[in-house]
């Protein structure tokens, strides 16, 4: 495995073997009938998505299984919508603590996900953890985009776990990292699959969405990370990879749904990410910043806390709780922490006993009086900040029938 220097978005090139140009490499696949188009770098066009020449065989590229339409126009007045039925299985999310990098592991039922694998010399750690969960094949797994610090131990998780589909930006970098992940997935015979916005994917009963890169370039690598929002029972999952302040805005114009109960905010806490307005959308009841401790970035920004606190949400950080675990039946949502650091011995695992409750499922009345303004989308209680001298009274069962989500401040009944 070959060692570079982590980093959030930095670039890692590895000059101890001889590499073969990129250009050769195009030649070589367009020989071969390999088509498509994927910018290099920061966003410069390239014909292919390529593997070097050492691969038994490059890896394949195709489109996503189901493709809605990627932009969904906001409507006018609240629609009705369904009470979500509630699965039978249980759903674990993990942010694993890889230190300024980012590794998501979740597991509904027998089925499990990865989105990223930390950098280079988390390779190890990563393996050894997801094999202590359980972890024998990955349905999905998930580079956001091509950063060490994200896709760093990708090869050997596909190297070591059955591996159902791969999701790869329409993004390339030319360095040593990006071209291991490219001979794991040949040698695996495995293809990568560039999802569009809108494409949609079960995990056994969690449903998820792709809601960004939206665009064919960037100028920024971080910009091409794919975000997923994932449902699950009563609950919503936003994952935002390094998604930056335009990505925020494509999704806001996009008018696609944006409300989750757990974010994992955008670029380590950086203040490239997470806008007053996109935040506003998202109104996470919960944060979770994947960041090193003591890094240089300066992660997470002032900026970045104060406008999570300005939507009430509840933070947690990998580099204070460890590897944050959260639990899900559907109804509830439960939170844990583990004293984990995931390095290139292994890491250990020492289970934290504090629990903390999050949001539950307890019954209440339905004709509970909640209130809401004349155009939002939310209800609240009364006394609410944001509720408007205009405040409308309803019941909380209306006020569901009008698939008004609870403001996540004064926290409503649900």
């Amino acid at each position: 495995m070959r060692k570079t220097t982590p980093g959030s978005g930095m670039r890692s090139v590895d000059f101890g073997r001889p590499r073969l140009l990129l250009p050769l490499l195009i030649v070589a696949l367009l020989a071969s009938g390999l088509t498509g188009c994927l910018p290099v770098g920061t966003g410069t066009p390239s014909p292919t998505i390529s593997a070097i020449a050492t691969s038994t065989a490059a890896p394949t590229v195709e489109g996503p299984t189901l493709e809605p339409t990627a932009t969904m126009p906001p409507t006018q007045q609240p629609t009705p919508s369904p009470e979500p039925v509630l699965p039978v299985d249980s759903l674990t999310v993990q942010f694993l603590d890889v230190g300024q990098a980012d590794s998501i592991l979740i597991q509904v039922g027998s089925h499990a996900m990865l989105i990223d694998a930390g950098n280079n010399n988390d390779s190890v750690g990563v393996v050894g953890y997801l094999k202590s969960q359980g972890v024998k094949t990955l349905d999905y797994v998930v580079g956001t985009h091509p950063h060490e610090d994200h896709i760093g131990g990708l090869d050997a998780v596909i190297s070591a776990f059955g591996i159902g589909r791969i999701l790869l930006p329409n993004a390339t970098n030319n360095t040593a990292t990006y071209e291991d992940v490219l001979d794991a997935i040949a040698a695996k015979g495995a293809k990568i699959t560039v999802p569009k916005v809108g494409a949609a994917y079960d995990l056994g009963s969690a449903h998820f969405v792709v809601l960004s890169p939206a665009s064919a370039s960037y100028p920024d690598l971080n910009e091409y990370s794919i975000v997923i929002r994932m449902t699950y029972g009563r609950f919503a999952f936003l994952f935002c990879g390094d998604a930056q302040a335009l990505d925020e805005q494509e999704m806001l114009a996009s008018g696609a749904t944006l409300t989750a109960d757990v974010l994992k905010v955008g670029h380590h806490g950086s203040d490239t990410s997470s806008t007053p307005a996109f935040l506003q959308a998202v109104s996470p009841e919960y944060a979770v910043i994947s960041v090193g401790a003591g890094n240089t970035y300066g992660h997470p920004t002032a900026g970045t806390l104060a406008n999570l606190a300005a939507v009430g949400a509840e933070v947690h950080r990998t580099d204070l709780d460890g590897t944050i675990v959260v639990k899900s039946d559907g109804s509830s949502l439960q939170f844990s922490f583990k004293d984990t650091s995931i390095d290139g011995s292994g890491g250990t695992t020492v289970a934290n006993p504090t629990t903390k409750p999050a949001v539950t499922s307890a019954p209440v009345d339905a004709t509970t009086t909640v209130y809401r303004t004349a155009t939002g989308m939310k209800y609240h209680l009364d006394g609410c900040q944001y509720l408007s001298k205009s405040r409308i009274a309803l019941s909380l069962s209306d006020a569901k029938t009008m698939g008004l989500a609870p403001c996540s401040v004064c926290k409503p009944p649900q």
